[in-house]
């Protein structure tokens, strides 16, 4: 019984101390903001918040943890994951014109980038993705050595810069994930 109690100790011990810069604050299944967590699926569906997904991973027993996407209110459940990414995404577009550029951050030559800010993703067609990418300054610089790229997405915890062509516009995209933990 003993070491059945010392076993359990250092795990929530451990999971504390890994999991604490994350928001996690102990054993059970807590919602946090701003984070990802790749690996295998077991299947995704169209849920409303970040809780229905919570309970569907939770009714689940082979679901280990989950990754809820506002503005796609979409819910990834999984079997198994290789980490823990925090994850923020934030977002820009180009502007044509001088009228326009009032409040812009950068520029080159007459077009210039705009910043969104934070948990923000760009709707327009993806053009490609660049990796490693250093910050969301950067990936506006991108952006404007590309001809067709009217707006970008820079994902934080990969590196990772979309490029996007015209259209579409800023829309408030947040990641949640939870992990599901033995009390």
């Amino acid at each position: 019984m003993e070491s059945k109690f010392k076993s359990i100790f250092l795990s929530s011990v451990l999971f504390a101390v890994v999991f604490s810069g994350h928001g996690f604050s102990s054993l059970g299944m807590d919602i946090v903001k701003d984070c990802d967590l790749p690996g295998d699926n077991i299947g995704s569906s169209k849920l409303n918040t970040p809780e229905a997904c919570k309970d569907k991973c939770l009714a689940d027993k082979k679901c280990q943890g989950f990754v809820f996407i506002s503005g796609w209110n979409r819910c990834f459940i999984k079997q198994k994951y290789l980490r823990l990414v925090k994850l923020k995404m934030s977002s820009g577009q180009i502007i044509e014109n001088q009228q326009d550029a009032a409040d812009a951050h950068n520029s080159k030559g007459m077009r210039k980038v705009k910043l969104f800010g934070d948990r923000v993703d760009h709707s327009s067609k993806d053009l490609k993705r660049v990796s490693n990418i250093e910050n969301l300054d950067k990936c506006g610089q991108r952006c404007l050595q590309e001809e067709r790229c009217y707006a970008f997405t820079y994902l934080d915890g990969y590196r990772d810069c979309w490029l996007k062509g015209k259209g579409g516009s800023p829309r408030d995209k947040i990641f949640y994930c939870g992990i599901k933990t033995s009390k």
